[in-house]
């Protein structure tokens, strides 16, 4: 029985959009690498936009030229909608 309603829970639409966004925010390193996520802070995803902190203007421009095809690779990995944009910030 309890089994059944947490996998049903983990199933539901909600359920399964926060886990994709939790995993987002944990494989951050993964998915931009070492560097790059040294020099981010301050992920958070509100309504399916990742706002990502940043060190320096260099670092927004180089993401910033990326940040479509990177959220594009991100949706395709997860098979849904994960993210909608993301949005950078100094």
């Amino acid at each position: 029985m309890l089994g059944q309603a947490i996998e049903e829970w983990i199933n539901s639409y909600s359920a399964n959009e926060k886990l994709g966004e939790m995993s987002v925010i944990n494989n951050w390193e993964t998915i931009v690498g070492g560097h790059m996520a040294q020099l981010t802070k301050g992920l958070r995803i509100i309504d399916k936009v990742l706002y990502v902190k940043l060190s320096s203007g260099v670092v927004k421009q180089e993401l910033q030229m990326i940040r479509i095809p990177l959220k594009n690779r991100i949706n395709k990995e997860y098979g849904y909608e994960v993210l909608s944009d993301i949005q950078l910030d100094m």
